[in-house]
């Protein structure tokens, strides 16, 4: 398996550039060593990992940035995630592209190149967990570690035509005391429901000084993936907030789904929580987002030991870094108390019955790479606030959500939708999937990788 998944990103990358670290010597070796009576989960399987929030010793992780690839930074020691997954014997072959620290819903770092959409190779696979979602869209590997604080599992998972889940809060064990980081969750993205639900059972639970936790459950969700026993109450959301226009494309592909979930005997309606669309203040991403940077430049300095230079991170970085400086304590917590008000009140809307919400992942199909490469500071910035409103409102209120391919379009563009749930409700989300898996069938879909005139 290790082998056949070497020869393919081989054979592959070279097209997509999703892989910036590749380890293939000492995976193989690692795979000789397994017995082939073993009981662990995943014995033998290869995984790659995200260039951020999964360290494993001695595998670079170098953000995406351009001053760590450069002294090739690699850890000492394994994160608590990056642990389990060698407790399950995956074999790591390599690491997966990213944004520069994961601050853009694109991938195409400096430091790397832009990581190519393997349905059209001159198109975004968003981001931040961009090159992880393009790996398996072009079946270099069955699964592939990625994170979201913002839609950086799902955003890059419907863009590339394959399935994301993003757990609730707490299911997914976290560094200890990390308080900065309560809107992301990590686990992987995969071509099939049955894949994600497996690892999730191989590696779900908080450990001890996590902020938040949910208890294992009492069985697998592999175990559990028939379907729902009772018919389901879905709300169907298709516009989106502040006057933002939704691609038609987007839209029908939300009324597909709620046809095909009504087929399925579930009790579907247009509904959803009013915060859905509320218009956030201007002043809430910029403080939040802009303080993502500071911190991002602060933690570069401990790493580098030494002060940040103008060369050691991206142009929009430095300016972001230098715009944002004066942020003040009492400006972040109120940016904080913003999302915990409006998450309060989006948490109401299950109380009423629902089980499960269905929107659009992001307002628009995959932008062009170029059109993104040669935008301004401030319009990269734009960028990653439109593209996370449908996502963003899970990160912050803990909810889980998953997103998977519905159709695609005449230019063979997968287009997805997104289904949330209430926190803790992981399971419910994966019965559903596997439900829409079914009547969809989109693990039967390949990209084609022999279009690289196409580039």
């Amino acid at each position: 398996m290790v082998q056949a998944a070497i020869e393919r990103i081989e054979a592959g990358d070279g097209i997509i550039n999703a892989v910036v670290h590749r380890r293939f010597e000492q995976a193989l070796e690692e795979a000789k060593r397994l017995k082939p009576t073993s009981t662990a989960p995943f014995a033998g399987v290869p995984l790659l990992l995200k260039d951020t929030g999964s360290a494993q010793a001695g595998v670079p992780q170098t953000q995406g940035n351009v001053a760590l690839k450069r002294i090739n930074y690699k850890p000492e020691s394994d994160s608590p995630l990056g642990a389990r997954f060698k407790q399950a014997s995956l074999v790591t072959l390599g690491v997966t592209n990213m944004p520069e620290f994961g601050q853009l819903c694109d991938t195409q770092p400096l430091a790397f190149g832009p990581t190519r959409n393997p349905w059209c190779l001159d198109r975004s696979v968003g981001g931040s967990s961009g090159g992880a979602a393009a790996a398996v869209a072009a079946g270099f590997v069955p699964i592939a570690h990625a994170g979201d604080g913002g839609g950086s599992i799902r955003q890059p998972a419907a863009w590339c035509g394959v399935f994301g889940l993003k757990p609730s809060r707490g299911r997914m064990p976290k560094l200890a005391g990390s308080i900065d980081d309560i809107f992301s969750t990590p686990l992987v993205i995969s071509r099939t429901v049955r894949d994600t639900a497996v690892v999730l059972d191989a590696v779900n639970g908080a450990i001890p000084g996590d902020l938040f936790s949910l208890p294992r459950p009492d069985s697998p969700h592999f175990a559990n993936l028939a379907p729902p026993q009772r018919a389901l109450r879905i709300g169907l959301l298709t516009e989106a907030p502040a006057g933002l226009k939704v691609d038609a494309e987007c839209v029908r592909a939300v009324e597909e789904i709620g046809k095909l979930l009504q087929a399925a005997g579930h009790h579907v309606e247009m509904a959803h929580p009013a915060e859905m669309l509320e218009t956030k203040p201007e002043w809430v991403d910029r403080i939040r987002f802009g303080d993502c940077f500071v911190r991002a430049i602060e933690s570069l300095e401990k790493l580098l030991g030494r002060p940040v230079k103008p060369n050691d991170v991206e142009p929009r970085t430095w300016w972001e870094d230098k715009n944002n400086l004066s942020i003040s304590a009492s400006e972040l917590r109120a940016s904080w108390d913003w999302h915990i008000t409006r998450s309060a009140r989006l948490l109401h809307w299950w109380e009423q019955g629902f089980d499960h919400l269905v929107t659009p992942v992001v307002n628009e199909l995959q932008y062009r790479l170029r059109d993104v490469a040669d935008s301004s500071y401030e319009q990269k910035t734009l960028i990653d606030r439109r593209e996370s409103v449908f996502l963003e409102p899970f990160n912050a209120s803990g909810e889980s959500a998953m997103v998977f391919p519905v159709r695609w379009t005449s230019e063979q563009l997968p287009v997805g939708v997104q289904v949330a749930a209430a926190r803790g409700e992981d399971r419910l989300l994966l019965q559903v999937a596997a439900q829409m898996e079914e009547a969809i069938d989109w693990p039967a879909r390949l990209a084609n990788l022999t279009l690289a005139d196409r580039i």
